[in-house]
């Protein structure tokens, strides 16, 4: 992976689209904005921490075929927005960019309205190295949110470590909640700042600075919404 900056590369750009911020010769980081998805024709929760858990790391069973990238477009009105649309305009050269099975060279992934960095392999040995350090948790993953409520200091960092189960109820999307049968997840969590609206301060927020531990669907709602 690394090596230097190549200037055919598209480094920049207005932060509502995404675009490179490092570029290597195997590894980038891309600048995913809110609202565009991780993915397409799937969840576009961070779960793919628990899907290399679950799945020897190995080359992709197919490529996406132009014939069925034109069926795929033509049944989603969100591909202009989703991220593999942008790689594969990008990136065309690279077969991993039409690569479903290993996620179109992207490495892991972040919530639909969550932005920040992504990495993008863009070849198959420099992705499935990238992986295996996610899989061994040497990753370290921070994320600044703001939420409802207020969350009390507790020194410098306090862990969540409530197990969590993915819940499907009626024809509604999965959600994870905090269940005593569920898998083992940590969350650790430091507030940063308070602050209260403008009217008579009966509602407060708290700007948190998360760190987490493992990579299950919807962590962070899940362990702040149990506390």
């Amino acid at each position: 992976a690394g090596g230097t900056t190549s200037p055919s590369l598209p480094i920049g750009g207005p932060e509502q689209e995404p675009h490179l911020l490092v570029a290597g010769r195997g590894l980038c980081v891309l600048w995913k904005p809110a609202g565009w998805a991780s993915t397409f024709g799937g969840s576009s929760e961070d779960d793919s921490q628990e899907k290399l858990e679950a799945h020897s790391v190995g080359p992709g069973q197919r490529n996406l075929s132009q014939q069925d990238l034109t069926r795929s477009k033509s049944k989603s009105k969100d591909w202009a927005t989703s991220l593999p649309s942008w790689i594969q305009e990008k990136f065309s050269n690279r077969p991993l960019a039409f690569d479903v099975q290993e996620q179109f060279g992207l490495v892991h992934r972040l919530d639909l309205q969550t932005s920040g960095p992504l990495l993008l392999a863009l070849d198959y040995r420099t992705f499935y190295a990238a992986q295996l350090e996610f899989v061994a948790r040497r990753v370290q993953k921070y994320y600044t949110c703001l939420c409802h409520g207020f969350v009390e200091r507790r020194g410098r960092w306090r862990t969540l470590n409530e197990p969590l189960r993915v819940e499907r109820s009626g024809g509604g999307p999965p959600r994870s909640v905090v269940s005593a049968g569920g898998r083992a997840a940590r969350t650790d969590i430091f507030p940063a700042a308070h602050l209260s609206d403008t009217g008579d301060g009966s509602s407060h927020f708290s700007l948190l600075q998360v760190q987490l531990h493992t990579g299950r669907m919807h962590q962070i709602r899940a362990h702040l919404a149990s506390i």
